[in-house]
């Protein structure tokens, strides 16, 4: 495996808040790295890095506009037109080994890739949603279950129950289950309802992106980017928008109506 190369690009725009220092970047050149494997949890990349003497890892967080793209693949975004150029617009890093090439961009600026001497970023995070909630199905249930607070905020926080559900996501899960983002006090079947829908929805929105195929026609996903005006579903009902775990929400009120204890 060649050396892992970074390349700080954009230089007249300043990067992500939390982003790699100058002496990061020629600390992991001038050590001659190479990436031995990628790992995620939730939301967050590492990439392990070896050299001859020591180890590292390189944490890529995307945020909300966040992307990794190559010559060959440039993930869509919302904000953005579909017809880009490589690298795409806002892209502060580079990542190069022989003949293999990647870059990170992210117009928002919410995303992160810092240096660490280990993994402990993952151990804060609770079980990875897609690959670990099986395993875990007991104890997510007891925490999603009889909660005093709204399931939005219980679910968009990436320590308590699982990790790597975003705000999209989220209303999706939501959406599909017809359950008002500030409902509380879910019972058993309804937090393994919520559970059971939450892994089918992340295993199909996994495979239309491997494919480079749009979402299911019915999601909600194709009607909450109208920057908070209201419109329809694929259905008719209306969509419109409140505020739920410190969010923007998405929701059909007409199926999604906050029941009582």
């Amino acid at each position: 495996t060649a050396p892992l190369k970074l390349t700080r690009a954009s230089l007249e725009k300043k990067p992500p808040r939390k982003f790699l220092s100058d002496d990061d970047i020629q600390r992991i050149n001038a050590d001659r790295y190479c990436v031995s494997a990628v790992a995620r949890k939730g939301k967050q990349l590492c990439l392990i890095l070896k050299s001859k003497t020591s180890t590292s890892y390189l944490f890529v967080h995307m945020g909300m506009t966040g992307r990794i793209s190559t010559q060959g693949k440039i993930p869509k975004l919302k904000e953005l037109s579909s017809k880009e150029e490589y690298p795409p617009p806002s892209t502060y890093l580079s990542f190069s080994s022989g003949d293999y090439e990647a870059s990170f961009s992210d117009p928002r600026k919410f995303g992160h890739v810092l240096l660490k001497k280990s993994m402990e970023d993952f151990d804060e995070l609770a079980p990875d949603a897609l690959n670990e909630a099986t395993e875990n199905r007991s104890s997510i249930l007891e925490k999603l279950s009889d909660q005093s607070i709204g399931i939005k905020a219980i679910i968009l926080d990436q320590k308590r129950c699982f990790s790597g559900v975003g705000n999209w996501v989220a209303d999706e899960v939501l959406y599909q289950i017809q359950m008002h983002p500030d409902q509380a006090y879910l019972t058993y079947d309804e937090a393994a309802n919520l559970l059971n829908s939450l892994q089918k929805l992340l295993q199909v929105a996994v495979q239309a992106l491997k494919d480079n195929e749009e979402f299911p026609k019915e999601w909600l996903f194709h009607y909450r980017w109208n920057k908070k005006k209201t419109t329809k579903d694929s259905h008719g009902r209306v969509v419109t928008y409140l505020t739920s775990g410190g969010r923007t929400s998405a929701i059909a009120p007409s199926i999604q109506k906050k029941k009582s204890r």
